[in-house]
């Protein structure tokens, strides 16, 4: 090889190492997310990938680590962008799709009922194993301090013959309903934040404590000032995450856990009942039967976003939690987070039936 040969090919090498670099850095760029009007970073979007997992949530600054592939950026009250992050450069800009927030006239009465519009995306394995929508009223009663749900109206579609089966019967099917129940508010706990660690623009970060556990950052609370919310976003994943906890020989391993709860903006320290707007979770863990089991994998999205806000008496209220019927046709207000999920693909080979919890 002649020296002019040897040179040319050195250079080639040389740019292609380059090219490769330059193009392998374009395929996981950054993405910084803000509000299409202001241009003010969004913290907390979550992004979904093309299976409607959640690969990634936007901090403090609007900005989430380097992903490639199709993403979906998703937010409540606001418009669902999808873009193809191994070519994507620049800022997601997401416009505001919010709608008023239910009027609000406290009345000193027995009970709050809130109505509101839910969804549950149950899955094993990344194939819909159950999904609902419907519509809910959850009664508060004061003097008690807890909820009451009455389920007013579901389409759910499921796989066949899941409710005649036993768990061992389902785990030999590749199937595990852990975390299939509908959203239910007198069951869901909540950390307390303990002391603020940062705060920047809108966003607010907090340390807690759980079963004597510290960490910093497990609550992220960022008010939306033209939604009137604030939200508090807990990721409980920080001191849940590989938790494995054995219950009659199964085995259950928890890899993410968020609650998002979506707040009423008040200008008083102290939140009540009435303040709640929102609640979207998302939880993925694995289940297995027994030690010559495989492992199943359990994902879980669920929203729940209130459309209206009543008092009743303690008479009003007893009457209507009588009435248990469930309707099958109706028509839900548009006010769920936009996500990439094809409810028609996902459950084409699922059964419509009742409402129904494991």
């Amino acid at each position: 090889m002649d020296i002019k040969n040897m040179k040319y090919n050195i250079f080639r090498i040389v740019f292609l190492c380059l090219l490769q670099t330059v193009t392998l850095t374009h395929l996981h760029a950054q993405i910084s997310i803000v509000d299409a009007e202001d241009g003010k970073p969004l913290a907390g979007v979550y992004l979904y990938d093309e299976n409607t997992n959640c690969i990634a949530v936007s901090d403090k600054d609007g900005k989430v680590g380097k992903l490639s592939g199709k993403v979906t950026a998703s937010l409540m009250g606001y418009e669902a962008v999808t873009v193809d992050a191994s070519t994507f450069t620049g800022k997601i800009e997401m416009k505001s799709k919010w709608t008023n927030l239910p009027e609000l006239v406290v009345k000193k009465k027995d009970y709050a009922k809130m109505s509101g519009v839910f969804r549950d995306i149950f899955r094993n394995n990344g194939s819909t194993v159950i999904y609902r929508e419907g519509i809910v009223d959850y009664y508060f009663s004061k003097k008690k301090k807890k909820f009451i749900r009455r389920v007013r109206a579901c389409r759910q579609w499921e796989l066949a013959d899941i409710r005649k089966l036993s768990t061992k019967e389902l785990a030999a099917k590749g199937i595990s309903l852990w975390g299939s129940v509908s959203t239910n508010l007198s069951k869901v706990h909540t950390l307390n934040n303990i002391e603020e660690t940062e705060s920047k623009g809108d966003t607010t970060t907090y340390k807690t404590k759980y079963k004597g556990k510290e960490l910093e950052d497990v609550i992220m609370e960022i008010k939306m000032p033209k939604q009137g919310l604030v939200r508090q976003v807990v990721d409980n994943s920080k001191f849940l995450k590989n938790d494995t906890s054995k219950y009659w020989g199964n085995t259950y391993i928890t890899k993410q856990n968020i609650n998002d709860w979506g707040l009423r903006n008040d200008t008083t320290d102290t939140k009540s009942i009435t303040s709640l707007v929102a609640l979207h979770k998302i939880f993925v863990g694995e289940f297995q039967y027994d030690k010559e089991s495989r492992p199943i994998g359990v994902d879980v999205i669920k929203d729940f976003v209130v459309t209206g806000l009543e008092f009743l008496t303690n008479e009003e209220a007893k009457a209507e939690m009588k009435e248990k019927e469930i309707a099958r046709d109706f028509k839900m207000s548009d006010v769920l987070p936009e996500i990439n999920y094809n409810r028609e693909k996902e459950t084409k080979n699922l059964v419509e039936t009742d409402f129904w919890e494991y």
